[in-house]
């Protein structure tokens, strides 16, 4: 199983008609994204959250019972409200986000026994990067690498950097190089990847972010992805499709590469063949291109087999 961790919220993704910009209510939130596509691909997963108490949390509450998740746990909070994240689209399908959550639910998340049982049963454990922000937030998720680590789980972690939730550049930077320190699998866009190490070069940048062989994945919108893994580098070309909206783009393509990552760890090996990793660019990027050619972050993805199907076919569908 994987196991995702981290903020669940609501999209409110516009629209401008005559002059008058509609927004529209979707279930988002990156590692929430996450899980709900590794479903969609038929991968047994988990998700962890926290909303508030309000209209919008038991939206996503009941959006997330939906999904038959081996494991779910989304705790309401009377205190604070769900958070929110105003997402608008440009032409060329790329979005900008204004997150509305000061003291807001997403990263006062609890330990407790039945998280604790979860980590213990998957394979991946899979952090969200949104509770870094806070101090109680980077606590949680270090202990959260911690108890995966601990129990033989590989630690997951996509940088999703938004700076904006942050005080200042320094501050992010450290808050993120910690957590990218404690995780075996990384991943990262091209400028996210100059942001940290200063270059945009796969090699030279995955020396200085994950210098001991590790796994870290490039993305790179419409030019496709690279990987770095055990002093090897790989790359993939992107699947051309005409992007409508990016908004969990990303998020697909690592819930296809951790759903082919988890096959290789139920087959009890814990090393990528070439071949494989080759293999797992080649999906990934699929599903981020699918993703790309729909409206909002989840419900894009069709089955594992659909998604080979387009594979097959070049992109072509």
């Amino acid at each position: 199983m994987i196991l995702c961790i981290g903020e669940i919220l609501a999209d409110l993704i516009g629209t401008e008609r005559n002059g008058i910009v509609a927004y529209e209510r979707h279930a988002g939130g990156a590692p929430f994204n996450v899980a709900c596509d590794i479903k969609a691909l038929g991968g047994k997963c988990g998700f962890f959250g926290r909303v508030g108490k309000d209209a919008v949390g038991g939206f996503l509450r009941d959006f997330a019972r939906a999904q038959k998740f081996e494991f779910l746990d989304i705790a309401e909070d009377e205190a604070r409200n769900t958070t929110l994240a105003f997402v608008d689209v440009d032409r060329e399908g790329e979005r900008r986000f204004s997150f509305y959550r000061r003291n807001t639910a997403d990263y006062a998340l609890e330990f407790g026994e039945r998280l604790v049982g979860a980590v213990q049963n998957a394979h991946i454990v899979h952090i969200g990067s949104l509770m870094l922000s806070e101090r109680r937030g980077r606590a949680f998720a270090q202990r959260a690498m911690d108890e995966a680590r601990k129990s033989g789980a590989l630690v997951s972690f996509d940088v999703n950097l938004r700076k904006d939730i942050f005080p200042s550049d320094d501050a992010a930077k450290r808050a993120y190089r910690a957590a990218v320190r404690s995780a075996d699998i990384v991943k990262m866009s091209a400028d996210e990847l100059e942001f940290f190490t200063g270059t945009d070069d796969v090699q030279k940048g995955a020396s200085r972010a994950v210098p001991d062989g590790r796994l870290l994945f490039v993305t790179y919108g419409g030019r496709g992805s690279a990987a770095s893994y055990r002093g090897a580098f790989f790359s993939a070309p992107a699947m051309r499709v005409d992007a409508v909206d990016t908004t969990g783009a990303g998020d697909a393509f690592f819930a296809g590469a951790l759903f082919l990552l988890d096959s290789v760890l139920r087959a009890g090996r814990s090393t990528v063949s070439e071949e494989e990793m080759r293999r797992i660019l080649t999906f990934a990027n699929a599903c981020g291109g699918l993703a790309a050619a729909k409206r909002g972050a989840i419900g894009c993805l069709p089955s594992y087999e659909a998604v080979n199907a387009f594979v097959e076919k070049g992109g072509k569908r």
